[in-house]
């Protein structure tokens, strides 16, 4: 086994491509792309045709770049899915306490898991102090509420 200049150049050119990939984390095109230059490489040792390298190594960072992309995605359906929603829209269809009044055109306060945000009713029903509601929606940083 002999290893051509084409070889060298191809495993040189994958090895750069992992270090830039290294410069990059969480990129993955480098890697992808390294793939073909290492696919490539290992070509040279069945055919010294430049042709049938490049179309190795083309086929072969169109491949990555597919996988990891598909990867990539159904990781983060994952994520969204075990981590659920965060913050202001996690409160939609919890029920809270009206803490000041709530009017046609007035914000007012609600109290949810021991927290005060503000609220708003899209109804236009006036929702007194001490009435329980719950949350249908938001809107910014302001809770949508009825009764």
């Amino acid at each position: 086994m002999e290893f051509t200049s084409s070889f060298i150049i191809w495993s040189l050119l994958g090895l750069f491509l992992v270090l830039l990939e290294l410069g990059h984390p969480g990129l993955l095109l480098f890697l992808s792309i390294a793939l073909g230059a290492f696919g490539a490489a290992s070509a040279t040792f069945f055919t010294p045709e430049l042709g049938y390298q490049l179309a190795i190594f083309v086929g072969l960072a169109i491949l990555g770049i597919i996988l990891t992309q598909w990867y990539l995605r159904r990781l983060g359906k994952f994520f969204n899915r075990a981590l659920g929603q965060t913050n202001v829209y996690a409160l939609v269809g919890k029920r809270g306490l009206v803490l000041a009044e709530i009017g046609e055109q007035q914000t007012g306060y609600v109290k949810i898991d021991g927290e005060v945000w503000l609220a708003k009713t899209v109804s236009g029903q006036v929702i007194a102090v001490g009435q329980e509601i719950l949350v249908t929606g938001t809107k910014g940083c302001h809770l949508i509420v009825k009764i």
